[in-house]
């Protein structure tokens, strides 16, 4: 079933990339900082299926939140964000807590079911975890039987799908800055 997963998302982030190639993205610093942040969440969740395949397994969980976090910074500089806080962000001097990007997000009505958030409220502490070796990463490392590292073929999947998941959002979201509503629909019905 992992090998299964493995070829499949390898074929839809082959399939994302074929579709976002050429495609002609508004010239102005917030939808371009968008695209790009939209962009690293499909490479990351791409590299998270390329490492699972190399049995980088606590590589590809530390990715995990980063994938999350690069789409819901694309949403909220295209959707939320002022031109002082483009500025910010482009000086690296922006000191917007996480939280504080979900909840401005979450007022606009395409978000308001909250479903990021309730991402992050069920899975975050363990993105941290992964990503910051915590007790998830550590834990999983070495088990006490064998020395083997303990990453469970179901708990790959899971990420696997997750971050394919977010790959799909961040896709949907460029091809609206690029206008393409068709291409928009095509990711949709990916989702099926």
């Amino acid at each position: 079933m992992l090998h299964s997963q493995i070829r499949q998302s390898m074929e839809l982030h082959h399939w994302i990339q074929c579709q976002l190639d050429g495609l002609d993205i508004p010239n102005n610093t917030k939808t371009t900082l968008a695209t790009s942040c939209f962009d690293v969440a499909i490479e990351y969740s791409n590299t998270i299926t390329i490492l699972v395949q190399s049995n980088l397994n606590g590589t590809s969980f530390a990715l995990w939140r980063l994938v999350f976090e690069a789409y819901v910074r694309g949403v909220w500089l295209l959707d939320c964000a002022h031109e002082s806080d483009i500025s910010k962000y482009i000086d690296d001097t922006l000191n917007i807590q996480f939280n504080q990007l979900l909840e401005a997000i979450e007022q606009n009505e395409a978000y308001q079911e909250k479903t990021l958030s309730d991402l992050k409220n069920k899975h975050y502490k363990t993105m941290c975890s992964y990503t910051h070796c915590g007790i998830q990463q550590a834990g999983r490392r070495f088990t006490v039987s064998d020395g083997q590292p303990d990453y469970p073929p179901e708990d790959l999947i899971k990420v696997i799908s997750l971050a394919n998941i977010l790959a799909l959002l961040a896709a949907h979201r460029i091809s609206t800055i690029a206008n393409r509503l068709d291409l928009a629909i095509k990711i949709h019905d990916k989702f099926k």
